[in-house]
């Protein structure tokens, strides 16, 4: 599923080669959030998961993201859910369940934002010399 886009070479108007090359690293970025966390999550459902992840590194239970308890939000949940990498809990609002990260999803999670943090240093390194 590679790209023959590999170089913002040829064919780019004047300033855009610095668009192109924010968009290859947010394909990158999507690559390695679905190699390492396992899913394929964007917008408001990784949102919460980053949320989720937060609200356990500070270990508030109670700032855990509400999640309607049904609709597209939740269904789009359902893959990191369903591979045992969050767990919804009841909430005590009426219709919403709270969004947590089993020990495995707080796992991934770090490698995945240990991993983003190291190729940031190696791009500033890069754009230093």
């Amino acid at each position: 599923m590679g790209s023959s886009l590999q170089s913002n070479g040829g064919g780019l108007a004047a300033g855009d080669g610095a668009m192109f090359d924010l968009a290859m690293a947010a394909r990158k970025s999507a690559r390695r959030r679905r190699e390492i966390v396992g899913a394929s999550l964007d917008g408001e459902a990784w949102e919460l998961l980053v949320e989720a992840f937060l609200a356990r590194l500070g270990r508030r239970r109670d700032a855990l993201p509400l999640v309607p308890e049904r609709g597209a939000l939740r269904e789009a949940l359902d893959p990191v859910v369903c591979a045992g990498l969050a767990v919804l809990l009841p909430a005590q609002e009426e219709g919403g369940v709270r969004l947590e990260l089993s020990a495995e999803g707080r796992k991934r999670f770090r490698r995945y934002f240990a991993t983003m943090a190291r190729d940031e240093a190696q791009a500033a390194a890069l754009g230093a010399r």
